[in-house]
């Protein structure tokens, strides 16, 4: 879909930048100091004041009378902390209810409406934290209240719940779907009523669930904010076509909707970054995939199976790998501007020949070596659906995954690659167990590959529109992980967090008798996608991780296209630094590690990914390090001093700010099985991150990172820093390693130094044998610094003292 670039300014590159320290003697290294406690009075006593103040100015706003149901507040959590959002949900009939709840910027914000009878529940709640104790001498209410950073008189576009769109302009028409508080007829009946005074149009039909009934609504944000119209919404989210919609239709409209687009369409430049699907075959003479796949770009690993798509699963890759979810193109009446072209190699044999199992590495390796001889300067994101459920290893690699691990590294030729592979589905039989059946299954092989990007599914699909189905419910919650997907919960120890990111997977749904629909797949829960036109018909549905996988290459390859210059490393390092789980994700699981097992780092954002706003500074490192002993030679780690805007940080004082680190590498991989310890194992070499605390001297840095350094059992952490979400133990498997800081301005400031150091490896013992290895190895390193507090300028101090331009892109 077309997209303007939102008024924000580019990340930071600090093309290596850092300074190389040779392995020192351990020193003794002070302890980290720890962030003040909270002033309990000047905190609960804030709290009630604006409370009590945003409710009161919400009562007169709207009349100020008796009749007045109540007021919708938002609820800010502090950033870092798990906001216990159900403590605000009461149970008595007119308290307090919790309408939504979203992850703002590491923040949780819960939308509650308070009705006037049930002001008083939180009041005391409030109150109680600030007067009473516990037995065990702690404040009433702590974990609720210590986490409440400020309430606020809710507004329409605290409502907008869409994590991938930003909030529309305030004339803007459009279609919206309204989420009501509560499903009653009467509530119906009042929104209905508002809707017609403010000149709204309705849908003829509602949805209703056990807590919303959800309507669909055409017209301005100006007209939806009406505080009678806001106080009877949960939330609002825009309307989307269902792709039953399209997939029904006649061959001849879907042929007038595809020429419709095509006359929109702003093809890409020449040179292009591409998407390459491996797969069955594209079916490129689709009017809507000839644009972006030549017959030049079309190539297979047996010249006898032909180049068309047999099957059809390579045509709905290609057309989520150029277009995204089609809804969104053929619905936009603005031009549409392709920044990315396609490639196609198929790899999968027509019916019924079947690939050999030992030769799945081999077909890879050839799938990038006709490509590249075709085109060898092209820009392109290798997009693997596909899998099998024969290599289900508990982590362990397997001759494909190594060889993807082998091709990612640029082993033979020295040319680094960026691969996206599907974690695989979940067998349809775990579907009604959900989520128990997703713990417990394994990511399919190739997906344990650890240089490639694994692609896991969730989804935002949760309403059903087939009249035929009604009373069927969708299975995965909003913003949850999708039925169809696998985890790497049950895998081994030391094997990598698998999947690596998240995205749009589709839904399942069950009848009211228990039992799913004959293939599992309902058009309203899928995404519409290019069909390979064996029947006469242009478009179909598709969904699960291989759906989710085709999103994510095309996302790396439009990543690539704003930034051609940077490496593969940095690409993939770029997107896992954009993800965030959702609230849906963070409620679900709290245990930490099975959270990043089963969502990865989340959900991505291409526009986190692009840009830097003026409130979150990033900046971009590539560089490179000697990892091991070399003759008289060292190993090395890397210190970067970043230059943060050390003046606003402490003008921040207090004030809580983020630290989100990510560091990205391509391991060389051993897949010999010989107990993957010491010598032996998979990985030729580790590397790890760790930010100089406070109190702490580079000397002392360097000298507690060297102690590190010596681990043999590839597990270093570096000692406990408080205020990292997940921590060395589980941020450290794999060779992707993500992880966000929670503290104070004031503290930040003084973390300005930041090591890459290198752990263990088989390449050490290669080395001590001399075997003919690489001296240095490269990496990736993506840091940001992010603050709730929006009138301060994060970017421009830095910008300025690199030297770079600050002039705003539009």
């Amino acid at each position: 879909m077309a997209e303007e670039k939102p008024e924000k300014l580019r990340h930071l590159l600090v093309q290596g930048t850092g300074s190389s320290y040779d392995f020192v003697s351990p020193l003794s290294v002070p302890h980290s100091r720890t962030p003040p406690a909270r002033d309990r009075a000047a905190h609960g006593q804030r709290l009630l004041r604006e409370y009590g103040a945003a409710f009161k100015t919400g009562i007169m706003a709207r009349g100020g009378g008796g009749d007045v149901p109540g007021v919708s507040l938002t609820v800010r959590g502090e950033p870092g902390s798990e906001l216990p959002f159900e403590s605000l949900d009461s149970r008595r009939p007119d308290g307090p209810r919790v309408l939504a709840v979203r992850e703002v910027e590491g923040a949780t914000v819960a939308q509650v409406f308070v009705p006037q009878g049930g002001f008083q529940i939180i009041e005391e709640k409030l109150r109680d934290y600030l007067r009473k104790d516990t037995p065990k001498g702690k404040p009433a209410n702590e974990a609720l209240v210590a986490s409440i950073a400020s309430f606020q008189l809710a507004a329409l576009q605290e409502l907008w719940t869409d994590p991938d769109l930003p909030f529309p302009p305030p004339s803007q028409p459009m279609a919206w779907e309204a989420w009501l508080r509560d499903p009653s007829e009467e509530l119906l009946s009042s929104f209905l009523l508002l809707c017609r005074q403010h000149g709204l149009i309705t849908g003829e039909r509602s949805l209703e669930f056990p807590d919303r009934r959800v309507v669909l609504v055409s017209g301005t944000a100006t007209q939806l904010s009406s505080f009678a119209i806001l106080d009877t919404l949960a939330e609002l989210r825009p309307a989307r076509t269902p792709p039953t919609e399209f997939v029904e239709m006649p061959s001849r409209e879907q042929g007038e909707w595809s020429r419709e687009l095509v006359s929109r369409l702003v093809l890409p430049a020449s040179d292009a970054p591409v998407v390459c699907v491996l797969d069955t075959g594209v079916s490129n003479n689709h009017p809507l995939l000839a644009p972006l796949l030549p017959a030049a770009n079309m190539f297979a690993y047996r010249k006898s199976w032909g180049l068309a798509d047999h099957a059809g699963h390579g045509t709905e890759m290609a057309g989520l790998a150029g277009y995204g979810d089609l809804i969104d193109a053929l619905e936009s009446k603005m031009r549409v501007a392709l920044e990315v072209g396609l490639e196609s190699v198929k790899i999968l044999p027509p019916p019924p020949a079947l690939n050999p199992p030992e030769l799945y590495g081999a077909i890879t390796a050839d799938a990038a070596g006709q490509v590249e001889v075709a085109a060898p300067e092209r820009l392109r994101v290798f997009s693997m659906s596909v899998s099998t459920r024969n290599g289900r290893t508990g982590g362990r690699p397997s001759s494909w995954s190594a060889e993807i691990d082998r091709l990612a590294a640029g082993v033979e030729d020295g040319r680094q690659r960026l691969y996206c592979i599907c974690a695989g589905n979940a067998d349809p039989y775990w579907y009604p167990h959900y989520p128990e059946g997703i713990m417990t299954g394994k990511p399919l092989d190739p997906a344990q590959a650890w240089n490639a990007l694994t692609i896991g599914a969730y989804t935002e699909r949760d309403i059903i529109a087939e009249p035929a189905l009604s009373g069927w419910l969708p299975i995965a919650p909003h913003g949850d992980i999708s039925p169809m997907s696998t985890s790497s919960i049950t895998f081994e120890r030391g094997w990598p967090n698998k999947p690596d990111l998240v995205l749009e997977g589709g839904n399942v749904a069950l009848s009211p008798g228990g039992t799913l629909p004959p293939d599992s797949s309902i058009p309203s829960l899928s995404l519409l996608t290019t069909d390979r036109m064996s029947r006469g018909l242009l478009f179909t549905y598709t969904n699960a991780t291989s759906a989710a996988t085709a999103q994510a290459s095309r996302m790396a390859a439009h990543l690539w296209a704003e930034y051609p210059n940077l490496r593969p490393e940095t690409i993939r390092a770029l997107l896992v630094h954009s993800a965030r789980w959702t609230p849906a994700m963070l409620s679900r699981i709290h245990n930490k590690d099975h959270r990043v097992r089963l969502y990865g780092y989340g959900v991505p954002s291409l526009a986190r990914a692009r840009w830097s706003a003026r409130d979150v500074l990033t900046l971009v490192v590539e560089d490179e390090l000697r990892p091991f002993k070399v003759g008289k030679l060292p190993a090395q780690m890397r210190l970067h001093e970043f230059p943060w805007p050390v003046e606003e940080l402490q003008r921040l004082g207090a004030a809580d700010v983020r630290l989100r680190v990510t560091l990205s590498y391509f391991i060389e991989p051993n897949p010999a099985q010989r107990g993957w310890m010491g010598r032996f194992r998979y990985q030729s070499h580790g590397l790890r991150f760790s930010v100089r605390r406070p109190t702490e001297s580079n000397p002392a840095f360097r000298a507690r990172l060297s102690k590190a350094m010596q681990d043999e059992g590839y597990t270093s952490s570096t000692g406990t820093d408080p205020g990292w979400e997940l921590g060395g133990s589980r941020r450290n498997r794999g060779s992707i390693h993500s992880d966000v800081w929670h503290g104070s301005a004031a503290d930040l400031a003084s973390r300005q130094v930041l090591a890459v150091f290198p752990v263990g490896g088989w390449m050490a013992d290669a080395r001590a044998r001399r075997v003919e290895k690489p001296t240095s190895v490269r990496f990736s390193l993506v840091v940001s610094i992010e603050t709730d507090e929006t009138e301060v300028d994060l970017y421009t101090p830095v910008a300025n003292e690199l030297g770079v331009p600050v002039a705003v892109e539009s």
